[in-house]
């Protein structure tokens, strides 16, 4: 039996991976650092920790990424490279932020452009890797009008397919929470229409449940601002019910600082009732920002600036915020210049803030200082005779048709109009051919046999006719592959017909293209045999494959077109914001050209040329990012398109229309630039940017690259899966070979997972695609379009986590070769990570090189350990001078990681103990104010009974709410901290071979 000694390194016999070390014995006990503090523990309690276990360079690489996957350190983003696109350091501050809250609360109010589906998408992804078995419950609240645009992009970037709940859907969702107490599997993880799921009844009964969710994303925030509203309520109930909750606007305030108190308070978070006072904390807040910026950048002289700044950051009301004491006992007994104890000081004093913690506001301005400039090319065409007449007697047969019917003039005539004013030659093509179109967008414009015959002539010398906007359109390709330089154009029609006929007319003049509609497969596994997923096709694009992208609006979402400069716009879609999203695709972080070229054409006298003229020409439409009008604009456009269907508007009353839309959005503006002016939110966002990003940069190399997550994933299933993985010559890119065992696997790993889980979903598509080919091409970088992306959650990389399943016990040790000029004696490089539980959590990667000549020691950053980590090589049939005691060279190792993570716990407690006393106030006012607004409900007369059952039952159930908050905050407060050695690697500078 061993004898347990000073300085020894032990562990509880009950949970081997609590590690400390002995600092005396005394009879049967034994004073042992654990937990971040001494203890007195019975010796046959603890036993000396596993040793160290020998292995080659690579597969100590390969145990340190799959201990970095199973513990993933705070600092360390999973979701770093785990979407198809490019990613922008700012993307990462909500990850950032929501990683270091341990409410998981956060207002994402970054402008348009600047990519707040890729935030949510990515702390979605960074959530779901570090939970054991991924996340449960998690929906996407937004306008049905986003439904759409929210399935493709999570499609595209993340890999998610997600369901979308109908009235249906939404209907068996709730009776199986009622009946089972959880959501079907299916509706597990969706996208929920705000519309839809704040009727009274489905409302009425989610309250009622008892249904959680582990993540939930709020799009288009703002309209949740009024308090007054079920959508508001909805928002506010279904935020206390799920673990984390994001909300996403790109226009924080409408009228006044009031909207981001009415939208923190729907979050979930506490700020001050009163808007001036806000304004007040956020002018003290910005002072602190100022400190920040000095700790971080650390200039000539700083160290004294540092406590000038405290002192007058007391002195202006600091010494009434809540935890300022507590902020300057830390900051006094913190060494700033570490950089861990300096991040966590950094951490507290962003705490003390009043909307840091909880928001982030990026402006495009801030991360896209080369923006390109957007120039219109507009091109009015008039109609030849023979199309006129075609385009008038059109409209006379649909107004016919409801003449006879009895339905507005309006559901009659909008879409065969708006058709016609597309492309003359597609419609005239379908009444010769007496084809129909069936996209749901052109239901209506269906012709009858004797509306045929009517039509017929009209339609054959409009054929015989010169089509001037086919021409127009000619001219402006001529312009963009010639004196613009483009190699590339994408042309958008609402209409599949317009599309066709685009292709007939552009294959003749000799440009090559290819077509992407609502028809076209989004990915791969979905296409019959000849087609081409619109993942390939734009692909296709990307590398140049073809001239001019044809599409309709499923081009316009999700897709990135950064390499494209030209955009036309065949047709003009009615809601700006659908143009906007067309040009948005080009128009992106990204762009190499200096201008984005948008080409728009429309026929004279119809309702495509009155929108252009009095709507997009007279606010620019084309010309700038429609961002802060968003909201307005769809509004008013929604209006006007309904009054159409309904009231059938006269040519006149239509520009009339138009003109007082124009108008209003005008003055709305004013409104907003006034508002923005006078508000510090942008100010203060802009004033932590720098810091943070900066922040990022330098945590970049602590991230797990694609090549250490290939290389682990590669060689856990080649040891387990022989022959079932081949590297191919581009780097982290591999080809998977079909066979029986890697089915068999895969198989397994399903069996590892409840059967309610969604991650089988992809599980079982991957495992289908690899039956379908001999060789299937992944690739761990996302940029290789060609190959399937693996990341952290991808099947593969869940597969091999799963083959190397056994337990992790003794910390892995290797003897590696290393360039001289890299080190010049012999020297031992230790991995520890450090783990801190309270109220918040930390978790620290360390690591300290030993000396093995003069018995030096230093604690090296981590991106230098990783350096040395990447270059080691093997050292196989070497003869090592094995003088050197690597039992010792580690236990001095051990005594540095011990002294400084002991610091780094100190700090951190000082930290814990005021997140605690803020969390506990919060709680409490947050519940007050709750019950306040619910009262407030309950006095309205007309107030439906079901609600009204459903606001008391929901007010019984808030202080007992509260109090239960309470409870787990003290709870979890109080630092537990264990510091546990992860690797230990022996390097040899090649010269001293």
């Amino acid at each position: 039996m061993t004898t347990i000694q000073p300085e020894m390194k032990v562990s509880y016999k009950a949970a081997p991976s609590t590690v400390g070390w002995v600092i005396e014995v005394s009879g049967d006990n034994a004073r042992v650092f654990l937990d971040g503090s001494i203890r007195l523990v019975p010796i046959n309690e603890i036993q000396p920790a596993d040793e160290l276990r020998e292995m080659s360079p690579s597969d100590f690489k390969v145990a340190l990424t799959r201990r970095r996957l199973e513990h993933p350190m705070t600092d360390q983003f999973l979701s770093y490279g785990a979407s198809k696109t490019r990613l922008m350091y700012h993307q990462f501050l909500p990850v950032k932020k929501m990683l270091e809250s341990p409410d998981q609360r956060l207002l994402i109010a970054d402008e348009v452009g600047t990519g707040k589906t890729i935030e949510a998408g990515l702390i979605w992804a960074e959530l779901e890797s570090r939970a054991a078995h991924g996340l449960e419950n998690v929906w996407i609240v937004c306008p049905k009008s986003l439904v759409g645009k929210w399935q493709e992009e999570m499609l595209q970037r993340f890999d998610l397919r997600l369901e979308t709940i109908s009235s249906e859907g939404i209907r068996q969702a709730v009776v199986a929470l009622e009946r089972d107490g959880t959501l079907p599997p299916r509706f597990s993880k969706c996208i929920v229409n705000l519309e839809l799921i704040r009727m009274e009844e489905y409302m009425a009964r989610l309250v009622e449940s008892s249904v959680a969710w582990d993540l939930t994303i709020f799009d288009e925030a703002h309209h949740l601002r009024n308090t007054d509203t079920l959508s508001f309520s909805l928002a506010q109930f279904i935020c206390e019910r799920s673990k984390s909750a994001v909300f996403l606007t790109a226009t924080p305030l409408q009228t006044h600082l009031q909207d981001i108190v009415h939208l923190m308070e729907a979050l979930g978070v506490d700020v001050a009732a009163d808007p001036d006072l806000l304004e007040e904390q956020l002018r003290w807040d910005m002072q602190l920002n100022d400190w920040i910026r000095l700790v971080r950048r650390q200039p000539p002289g700083w160290n004294t600036l540092v406590d000038n700044y405290l002192h007058s950051l007391q002195a202006n009301g600091g010494a009434e915020r809540p935890g300022w004491n507590g902020f300057r006992q830390l900051v006094d007994r913190s060494n700033l210049e570490n950089r861990t104890q300096r991040t966590i000081a950094v951490d507290a004093a962003r705490d003390l803030q009043v909307l840091s913690p909880y928001m982030t506001r990026t402006l495009r301005s801030d991360v896209d200082e080369d923006r390109p400039m957007r120039e219109a090319i507009t091109r009015t065409v008039e109609f030849t005779e023979a199309e006129a007449a075609f385009y008038e007697e059109v409209y006379r047969v649909c107004l016919v048709r409801a003449s006879e019917s009895g339905t507005p003039p309006g559901f009659a005539t909008q879409m065969p109009e708006r058709r016609t004013a597309s492309c003359v030659p597609a419609v005239a093509l379908e009444i010769l051919k007496y084809a129909t179109e069936n996209e749901d967008e052109e239901h209506q414009a269906r012709f009858t046999p004797t509306e045929v015959n009517i039509l017929e002539p009209f339609a054959r010398a409009a054929l015989d006719s010169p089509d001037r906007k086919l021409d127009a359109l000619n001219e402006i390709l001529s312009l963009a592959f010639g004196e613009l330089n483009a190699d590339k154009v994408m042309i958008f029609s609402t209409f599949r017909g317009t599309l066709q006929y685009l292709a007939e007319n552009l294959g003749e003049r000799g440009y090559s293209f290819q077509e992407m509609s609502g028809l076209t497969p989004a990915r791969d596994e979905d296409c019959r045999h000849g087609e081409k997923s619109r993942d390939r096709i734009a692909s296709e694009f990307r590398q140049g494959k073809f001239q001019i992208l044809l599409a309709s609006e499923v081009a316009g979402e999700g897709l990135d077109f950064e390499h494209c400069k030209v955009v036309i716009n065949y047709d003009l879609p009615w809601n700006p914001m659908r143009v906007e999203q067309r040009i948005g695709r080009c128009d992106r972080i990204g762009q190499a050209s200096d201008k984005v070229y948008v080409g728009s054409l429309a026929s004279v006298g119809t309702i495509e040329q009155r929108i252009l003229s009095r709507l997009y020409e007279r606010l620019r439409i084309f010309e700038r990012a429609l961002g802060e009008m968003e909201d307005v604009l769809g509004e008013s456009i929604a209006n006007f398109e309904r009054d159409m269907f309904t009231q059938g508007l006269s040519r006149a009353q239509q520009e009339e229309r138009l003109e007082r839309i124009a108008q209003a959005i005008e003055n709305n503006e004013q409104h907003k630039e006034s508002i923005e002016r006078s508000s510090v939110i942008s100010t203060q966002g802009r004033q932590l940017i720098d810091s943070e990003q900066q922040e990022i940069k330098e945590a970049e190399a602590r991230f797990l690259s694609p090549e250490e997550l290939a290389e682990f994933t590669y060689t856990a299933i080649e040891r387990h899966i022989p022959n079932s993985m081949r590297q191919t010559r581009v780097e982290c890119e591999f080809d998977v070979i079909t066979n029986d065992n890697i089915q068999d696997a895969l198989g397994g790993l399903l069996r590892a997972y409840p059967a309610t889980h969604s991650a089988r979903a992809e599980m079982v598509r991957f495992r289908n695609r690899l039956s379908k080919a001999r060789r299937t091409r992944v690739s761990f970088s996302g940029e290789r379009e060609e190959a399937e992306f693996v990341h952290v959650r991808h099947p593969l990389l869940l597969l091999a986590r799963h083959l190397h399943k056994e337990p992790i016990d003794e910390a892995p040790q290797c003897v590696a070769v290393i360039p001289a000029d890299v080190l010049s004696n012999p020297t031992a490089v230790v991995w520890a990570v450090g783990s801190i539980e309270g109220y918040a959590n930390r978790a620290e990667l360390l690591c300290v090189t030993v000396d093995c000549i003069f018995g030096d020691v230093s604690l090296i950053p981590v991106e230098r350990g990783q350096e040395l980590m990447r270059v080691m090589s093997d050292a196989e049939e070497i003869e090592f001078n094995d003088s050197i005691n690597i039992d010792a060279v580690n236990s001095r190792a051990e005594q540095l990681l011990l002294s400084e993570f002991a610091d780094i716990t100190d700090t951190f407690r000082l930290r814990d103990q005021l997140l605690t006393g803020k969390a506990k106030q919060a709680v409490l006012s947050h519940a007050h104010r709750q019950t306040e607004r619910n009262e407030r409900q309950l006095l309205k007369d007309n107030l439906n009974p079901r609600l009204r059952t459903m606001y008391n039952g929901w007010n019984r159930r808030i202080q007992d709410e509260a109090q239960s908050k309470i409870a787990e905050i003290e709870r979890r407060s109080g630092v537990r901290s264990s510091l546990e050695v992860i690797g230990v690697a022996l390097l040899y500078p090649m010269d001293d071979l």
